[in-house]
Parts: structure tokens; sequence; C-alpha cells
């Protein structure tokens, strides 16, 4: 089989795209070995995050169930069936051409994803879509429940690949399609063209997600787009610009809630507001969680209260930690703390030398990711590890920013720790396509 050229996969041009897919070709039939560098990676992840999850669960288990057991048992559980799936979605050929492979199924994945989230809009009511905590975010059928964001992402990333692949595709100004054509009008219509597919898929997904609301999913879902189009050579006339509007923006909304946090607390100060009436003077609750984000000690039982918890989890563990089992926090103390908020209580009972490690772990195991796709047979191939493990390295990101507060609390979950089955389910699934691309890469060097 053909080499992956580097010139094939920035350019996506019609010659390299039939050296990467030859339509013609049979698909090798023999396979090679996963990677078990990754997989052992991943396996310790895992087990160390099952450990820390009984840790900062029986507490509450106990209380709420009066079994210490019982978040554990069940996360435990839901971690043998997803090793499972796991196994199973290694043995899937990524991008077979003549066999059932996750390139056929793609955009029907990323159909059926939307058409999920559609269910969740609360101007349906649709009886099994769920809502807790004022956000319709669940579907339950039967006994079994899950997000339809969860399955978006992967149906996003496995649906972009496709797109990405297609004869004669470039997201490169004056390349491909577009520089069959004269005009440079005509040119830059051709480019815009070729984007606009992506940016209302996006568009899409997005609207529904912060329907629902659901800030956290919403933003994941950008930046695997934005990592994506960015691996398959968006030109930078298109994302530089991108960049410094986000910026700018960022730095708008920051002013704005830093002025009217101004003019509140001085009005609380001077008792002219009560404290309930200062906490609801930010009007939408996003701008409230920014400006809490920047002074949590303004409303220390309020709205201040879960970042203030969570730091001190974090800064009473110290270099080596309370010991296990010894934290403090999670006796009712920090809220979500099997969730979102469990790296604090990583944090406080191994230290800071513990959660070094546990993020070392992360980054090697996110590295040997995307040095599979580096290898990778094909292009599908390639960009469905990048979207895959992208995904995996801004989750991870934007949670431990969340805990030490470094950005607003968006309800972002510590991949492979956070309690949820199925989250953990489809994670795994995810870690295993990109271990059944591992198993080709011996046959594509061999090409």
């Amino acid at each position: 089989m053909a080499r992956f050229t580097q010139k094939a996969y920035v350019n996506g041009n019609a010659e390299g795209e039939r050296r990467i897919h030859p339509e013609s070709a049979a698909e090798p039939t023999r396979r090679s070995h996963v990677d078990w560098q990754f997989l052992i990676l991943l396996v310790m992840l895992m087990s160390i995050g099952l450990v820390m999850l009984f840790s900062a669960s029986f507490a509450n288990a106990y209380y709420e169930q009066r079994d210490a057991l019982a978040v554990f048992r069940q996360q435990a559980i839901y971690a043998v069936a997803g090793a499972a799936l796991m196994f199973l979605a290694s043995t899937v050929r990524v991008s077979a051409l003549r066999r059932h492979s996750y390139r056929k199924y793609a955009m029907p994945l990323l159909a059926a994803s939307i058409f999920l989230l559609l269910l969740t809009l609360p101007e349906l009511k649709i009886p099994i879509a769920l809502t807790r905590n004022g956000a319709r975010r669940w579907i339950k059928i039967g006994g079994f429940q899950f997000q339809p964001s969860e399955i978006a992402k992967l149906g996003l990333i496995l649906g972009f690949a496709h797109m990405m692949c297609r004869e004669g595709h470039t997201l490169v100004y004056g390349a491909g399609r577009a520089a069959k054509l004269r005009r440079r009008s005509q040119r830059l219509g051709a480019f815009a063209r070729e984007l606009l597919p992506f940016f209302g898929i996006v568009a899409v997904i997005a609207a529904l997600l912060l329907k629902e609301p659901h800030t956290s999913a919403t933003i994941i879902i950008c930046a695997i787009a934005a990592i994506m189009l960015f691996a398959d050579g968006l030109d930078k006339r298109v994302w530089v610009p991108l960049l410094i509007f986000a910026a700018i923006a960022a730095a708008l909304i920051i002013y704005k809630a830093e002025e009217m946090y101004n003019e509140a607390y001085a009005q609380y100060s001077a008792g002219t507001i009560t404290q309930e009436e200062f906490r609801d003077a930010f009007g939408d609750y996003k701008l409230s969680r920014i400006v809490f984000w920047l002074h949590p000690d303004a409303d220390p039982r309020g709205k201040g209260y879960q970042t203030l918890q969570s730091l001190y989890a974090v800064g009473s563990g110290g270099l080596l930690g309370q010991g296990f089992g010894m934290s403090r926090q999670k006796f009712f103390y920090l809220p979500e703390e099997h969730n979102d908020y469990i790296f604090a209580i990583i944090c406080e009972e191994i230290g800071f030398l513990g959660a070094i490690v546990i993020l070392i772990l992360f980054a090697l195991l996110i590295v040997r990711g995307f040095w599979i796709a580096l290898r990778a047979k094909d292009k599908f191939s390639s960009l469905a590890v990048i979207g895959i493990m992208g995904m995996l390295a801004m989750q991870v990101g934007l949670n431990i920013a969340v805990v030490t507060n470094s950005l607003p609390c968006t309800g972002i979950s510590l991949p492979f720790f956070s309690y949820g089955g199925t989250a953990l389910m489809i994670q795994l699934i995810e870690m295993g396509i990109v271990l059944s691309v591992s198993r080709d890469m011996k046959l594509s060097r061999e090409g």
C-alpha cells in the first residue's frame, strides 16, 4: 500500500486522494497487534480513575444509598462493558472501502446525533428527554440513559473526517478545485463554499446544545471542529482572524463582567441592595459565572462556594497530600466531588506530586495518540484519531482549569475519572477506534 505522504495530507489534492484511498485496491486481510504503549497507558489511567472514584464517592454513596460501594460498583460495571466495546471497536476497520467501517457510517452517525439533540429541545416536550437542575441534556430509553452530546462529539469527528477526504477537497485557498478557476473572486467563492458545510454543521449542533443548555459541550464541539479544520490545513487567512476575533470577544466579555461587578458591589457595600439582589444583578447565568469566577470570595456561601471549596481541597493537599481516603472536602463540603470536581479530591489526597503523575500519564497517552495519527495508513484514519485525541486533551485541560479556577465553571468532566457510565463507555469506544488505527500502522509502513 502506498505511503501516507505529508504533501497528500496537507493539500488533499486529487492525486493525493488516489494514493491514500485507492478505490480499486483490496483491503489487506492481515492486521497487526494494537499499540501496546497506548493500551498500557489507558489501562493505568482507567485503574487509577476507578480507585480515586471510590475514594471520592464513598461518603456521599453511603449517606444517600447506605452503600459505600454503590457509585464505584456502577462505574466498574460500565468500565468492564466499555472495555469489551473498546475491544470490539478495535477490530472494526476505520476506512475500509468495501467492508463495514467507521467511514461508511460516519455521516449516518452525525445525522443520528443531530436527531437525538433535537429530541432534547424543551419546546418539543419529548417524554424520553430528562430535565435535571434546569438542563434538558439526557435521553432515557428503558433503564438506559445517556447524553446525546457525547454521541454528537464522536459523530462530528467522524463526519468531518469523511467530508475532508472527498476527492478535490481542500481548505487551502488557491488549491484543489479553487485552483482551476481563473478569477480571484471565483477562487474565493469556491473556498468559502468548501468551508460553509463545516461551519453550518457546527452552528446547528452548537445551537441545539445551547438550548439544553449545555455550555461545556458547546465549547468542546467548537474546539473539535477547530482542531480538525486546522489539521486539514485550513488557510491561515481564515483561522488567524478567527483567533483574533475570539480573543477580543473574550476580553470584552470579561471587561463587561468586571464593570458590572464593581457597580453592583459598590451598591451592596453601601447597603442599597441585598445579598440576593447582588447575586441576581448580573442577569444571564453565563455572565454571572464569569463574575464569580473573577470574584468567588464576593459570595462565599452562594455562587462562589463551589470554586472556593475546590481551591481549599487543592491547596490543602500540599506536596504529598493528606493520604488516600483522607480527604475532608468530600464529606459534603465540595459539590460534585466524584464528578466534575474529582481532580480537587485527587489533589487533596495524593498531593501535587500525585496529581502531576496523573497529568503526565494523560500527556503521554495524548502524545502517543497523535503519534498513531501521524503513522495512520490513510487520511481519514489520521483525522479521526486527531479529532479524538484533540477532544481528550481539550476535556482534560478544561476540567483542570475549572477545578483550579483558571477558567469559569463549565461542568466538564475528567475523562476516565469522573462518574458517568455512558460517557465512560463512549470514551472507551473512541479509544478502541484509535487502537484500530494502530493495528494497521505496520502494514502502512511496509507499503
